[in-house]
């Protein structure tokens, strides 16, 4: 644990203000992990937020989410399928990339289907986004089907976070 005073006093050191360098350990603890940390943060939290937003305004909803056009639903599928077929090619990263890009494949999907004549209307995208979102429910369910019981279990503990 670094106290407040000194992570201020090492900011300022770093700066040009006065203060003073913390020991070795705790200035390479505080630059090289808690930093890139802190900053990773307020880029992943400022990014939720424009993309909350960019959604919201989309569909003039102020309750809009991704569960609306069928994303969450789709993510779960990727992760999902990844854990019944055993994949395993990127380690424990597996699971969190098989529904990263499951869930942009339901993004491309589904503004694919709602789009008719160059154009895509806000009915349509809903609508499109609820029937991927009940196939989705389909594939999940048929997944847990053909899983034996310890992927269910591995399944039940991760959609429930």
């Amino acid at each position: 644990s670094i106290p407040l005073g000194d992570v201020l006093s090492s900011v300022q050191h770093r700066i040009g203000l006065g203060g003073q360098e913390l020991d070795r350990v705790g200035e390479s603890v505080l630059w090289n992990v808690r930093l890139p940390r802190v900053v990773l943060a307020l880029l992943v939290g400022a990014s939720l937020g424009c993309a909350g937003a960019l959604m919201q305004g989309v569909f003039g909803n102020p309750l809009a989410e991704p569960g609306v056009i069928g994303i969450s639903a789709g993510a779960a599928v990727g992760a999902v399928a990844s854990i019944a077929l055993g994949l395993s090619f990127f380690g424990n990263w597996t699971i969190t990339v098989c529904a990263f890009v499951a869930g942009l494949v339901t993004v491309a999907l589904v503004y694919t289907l709602s789009r008719s004549g160059g154009r895509t209307e806000v009915v349509t995208l809903i609508l499109t986004g609820i029937a991927v979102n009940a196939f989705a429910g389909a594939l999940i369910g048929l997944f847990i089907f053909f899983a034996d019981n310890a992927q269910i279990t591995q399944i039940t503990f991760w959609q429930l976070g």
